[in-house]
């Protein structure tokens, strides 16, 4: 067709050339890469019933996914938040995740266990993963630890129609940083008048008193 519309007979020969060297580039298969697996279950870096702090800004934990607070110019530390771990497990027996209850209260300055053991918990904690290097980067620390009752919170858990999978934290890999901001200074008084306008224990900043899923 090329020499119908007037190619020179050296230009053919060029793409040719030009045309089986990319038919090569084509079917040829890139080399194979050996795929990075787990080769062991992830640590639980928390456990069922540990009581947490981590600095908040506004609200606002750190983005995890940041590798220092310099690299969040708008975030500067104003306060406090806590949460208590309701749940450590690993998904197919590898992938680690948690759910954590995150307290109705912000607090100005880093609260003790015991002031923590008074305050209540937002309805439908959420689930996540939490890395070594996700823990470090919140500034998450654990200053105690309380014995659960376990069906108490199992009234907590997305089979109750709470909370999300924590399977499908686990899996996508969502980070348990998504969970963590809560309310501002202060305890937050409006929450159960809001919750109950918009449906009581259904709302999902209805409080949970800690006392209540503690043995």
């Amino acid at each position: 067709m090329m020499a119908e519309l007037g190619m020179e007979p050296a230009d053919l020969r060029k793409r040719s050339r030009q045309l089986q060297t990319l038919r090569e580039a084509i079917a040829g298969s890139p080399a194979a890469k050996p795929r990075k697996t787990i080769k062991k279950p992830q640590e639980l870096i928390m456990q069922p019933g540990d009581c947490l702090v981590y600095p908040t800004s506004a609200g606002k934990c750190l983005n995890s996914y940041f590798a220092s607070p310099e690299d969040q110019p708008s975030w500067r530390q104003d306060g406090w938040g806590a949460a208590i771990v309701l749940q450590a497990e690993r998904t197919l027996g590898y992938l680690a995740w948690y759910r954590l209850g995150v307290t109705g209260t912000g607090y100005s300055k880093q609260p003790g266990i015991g002031t923590i053991a008074k305050a209540a918990i937002l309805e439908r904690p959420e689930a996540g993963t939490c890395s070594p290097v996700h823990f470090r980067r919140l500034g998450l620390e654990k200053i105690g630890h309380f014995e659960l009752d376990r069906e108490a919170v199992a009234r907590l858990l997305p089979e109750a129609g709470y909370g999300s999978s924590g399977d499908t934290a686990a899996i996508h890999n969502i980070s348990i940083c998504n969970h963590l901001s809560g309310p501002t200074l202060g305890q937050i008084p409006f929450l159960p008048a809001l919750a109950s306008f918009f449906g009581g224990r259904n709302a999902s900043f209805t409080p949970i008193p800690l006392a209540t899923i503690t043995a």
